[in-house]
């Protein structure tokens, strides 16, 4: 699934040791990472499916929205 809500950046190290395995496994390099977004959203998490990228896509969406047009 190509979507903003399931794409996640990562520090070099740790997106290395992620690459393309199953959700539990980047699962551990998720719950490493200094990142705010990756380690409130996404270690949090016991699943990663289309429900969970699309909630994260709308948070992303909301947040960039707010940060480009704020009020």
């Amino acid at each position: 699934m190509n979507t903003l809500g399931n794409l996640t950046l990562l520090e070099k190290g740790y997106n290395i040791s992620a690459l393309n395995n199953h959700f539990q496994k980047k699962k551990a390099s998720y719950e490493k990472s200094y990142l705010i977004d990756v380690k409130n959203v996404i270690s949090d998490s016991n699943s990663w499916g289309k429900d969970e990228c699309e909630k994260r896509f709308d948070d992303i969406y909301t947040r960039l929205s707010q940060f480009l047009y704020p009020e």
